[in-house]
């Protein structure tokens, strides 16, 4: 773990937060004054989707520093999203018994996979540098593949 005082945690944190919410409200504000035409938002999802997130995540597994990563913090999460997934299975397969494996497993992935790169690498950034960017890149790789071949 660093060794940061709390002003470099304000300085480090709160610029990485400014800019995930920053381009959450460019694109809610892109969306609710239709400044992109529907062809153009299917064109711009389409490239960063299948373009431009797959070289960001490439190029991040590729130069992560393997040595530098916390394998207990990796596994700690990594237990607990599994457990949060299977409890809410198990909780789905319970309450809905009509379609039980479909909406258990969509449910569940709801649950278990946040939004963590987004959100999540700042803050494991800031704690331990690269501890977390290989777990995050697959995660979202995975994630990204699921939805590539929903469509």
């Amino acid at each position: 773990m660093r060794d940061y005082a709390k002003t470099d945690a304000i300085d480090e944190l709160i610029p990485a937060l400014i800019q995930c919410f920053g381009v959450i409200l460019l694109g809610y504000l892109a969306g609710r004054y239709k400044i992109l035409s529907e062809a153009e938002i299917r064109g711009l999802n389409s490239y960063v989707t299948k373009f431009a997130l797959p070289a960001v995540f490439f190029k991040g597994m590729v130069t992560v520093d393997l040595t530098g990563m916390s394998w207990a913090l990796v596994g700690a999460i990594s237990l607990g999203k599994a457990t949060v997934f299977f409890l809410a299975f198990a909780t789905t397969l319970l309450l809905n018994r009509t379609s039980p494996f479909g909406m258990a497993a969509i449910l569940s992935m709801f649950v278990s996979q946040s939004n963590d790169v987004a959100l999540g690498y700042p803050v494991c950034e800031y704690f331990s540098h690269n501890c977390l960017l290989f777990l995050l890149n697959m995660i979202t790789a995975l994630r990204n593949h699921n939805q590539v071949r929903a469509y």
